[in-house]
């Protein structure tokens, strides 16, 4: 367990801290989108979605 070690790895546990935080942050931006998406309907807020890049990110998310 990093947080038993003596002393604790700050510099690892900040890191894994960060990962946390991005992919928090970047979970929250698709719920919004699916949500506005899904909210309003409306062919203007239509946006082409590249599966290309999404589905990376989404997989970083899911085994993160």
């Amino acid at each position: 367990m990093l947080l038993k070690a003596s002393p604790p790895d700050l510099v690892q546990i900040g890191d894994i801290l960060s990962d946390i935080i991005r992919d928090e942050q970047r979970a929250g931006d698709i719920i919004l989108g699916l949500r506005s998406l899904l909210n309003e309907r409306k062919a203007a807020d239509l946006q082409a979605l590249d599966l290309n890049d999404t589905v990376p990110e989404l997989v970083k998310i899911v085994y993160a």
